[in-house]
């Protein structure tokens, strides 16, 4: 009889919600990473998102976040799925902790780059003389507003560490026959 992992037979409820938060998590947390982490405006320009693949913390979210997405059909089809579900489960937490780092550093680490940078980058685009934007840059201070990417990045990781853990107690059931108790 096959195992489970590789049955055609409708999963187990312990199985297809493994699958379901694991699978949803990593999806939310990698969407969260490319979503904006901030929104940043100067008085007198426009507002500018900044994406969290702009930040370290963003780049390490979406690499949590393809872990856990490769890690689901290989959970299923290689052996060592308690290892598996453990990589998920780090992943998932490393994620979530990015997402709260970028929230515990406060809106002045979220407000991207320096003024001299948005200077030069609009001196570019409009001509006008760089040190004279950069001067009109550095005399105000930037409205910064947090984006809505950390905490979908924040509950995608906690979703895909909640999946893990559930890969780990399927794959525990599925090698013994015995489960936690009240999962069937």
């Amino acid at each position: 009889m096959p195992s489970e992992a590789r049955s055609t037979a409708r999963p187990t409820p312990l199985r297809l919600a493994s699958f379901l938060l694991t699978a949803g998590g990593g999806l939310a947390a990698g969407l969260g990473a490319s979503l904006p982490w901030a929104v940043i405006a100067y008085p007198g320009f426009g507002p500018s998102a900044v994406p969290g693949i702009d930040l370290p913390e963003g780049r390490v979210a979406l690499a949590c976040a393809l872990v856990v997405l490769i890690a689901v059909p290989a959970s299923r089809l290689v052996g060592r799925r308690p290892a598996w579900g453990a990589l998920i489960l780090a992943a998932g937490l490393l994620a979530g902790a990015m997402a709260t780092a970028a929230l515990a550093g406060g809106a002045d680490r979220l407000a991207g780059p320096p003024a001299r940078a948005i200077a030069r980058e609009l001196a570019r685009a409009t001509g006008l003389p760089e040190a004279a934007l950069r001067e009109r840059l550095e005399e105000s201070a930037p409205d910064v507003r947090r984006g809505p990417g950390i905490p979908i990045t924040l509950g995608g990781g906690a979703l895909a560490a909640l999946g893990g853990l559930l890969t780990v107690a399927w794959a525990r059931r599925e090698a013994t026959g015995v489960g936690p108790p009240g999962l069937p």
